[in-house]
């Protein structure tokens, strides 16, 4: 006949008063077995629950603000756009953020390649932007 009696040598979740997650907490500091838990400091098993839950805890915030940090959204092509866009629009008088979306649109990222451009180019690249 198994005998349901604590003993020193018995896993920390056989004890009736710690339930599995609190065992598993005791476990990842070093307390696995009653004899062990028996023979510590009641103030120093706290501050290492403590210190785990912490370390815990920060490793799942870290982890949540990379995710956050990581602007899935925002990559290389899209940035080297707005570089364009503010240099056209600082290099153009005049020129609308719809003008400077078109122009950036259809390759053309400088007041240089702007000037180059015949209006005939100019009115066929925009036809093709806006019906496409």
């Amino acid at each position: 006949m198994l005998s349901s009696r604590l003993t020193v040598e018995s896993p920390i979740v056989d004890d009736h008063a710690i339930g599995p997650k609190t065992a598993a907490r005791f476990d990842a500091i070093g307390c696995h077995r009653v004899g062990q838990f028996l023979d510590r400091n009641a103030n120093e098993i706290v501050d290492e629950l403590v210190d785990e839950l912490v370390d815990e805890l920060v490793d799942e915030l870290v982890d949540e603000l990379v995710d956050e940090l990581k602007v899935k959204w925002i990559n290389v092509p899209l940035v080297r756009q707005w570089q364009d866009r503010a240099m056209l629009s600082i290099q153009v008088d005049r020129l609308t953020v719809a003008g400077e979306g078109l122009l950036v649109n259809v390759g053309i990222c400088s007041a240089e390649e702007l000037a180059k451009q015949r209006p005939e180019e100019l009115y066929q690249h925009y036809y093709h932007c806006t019906n496409n």
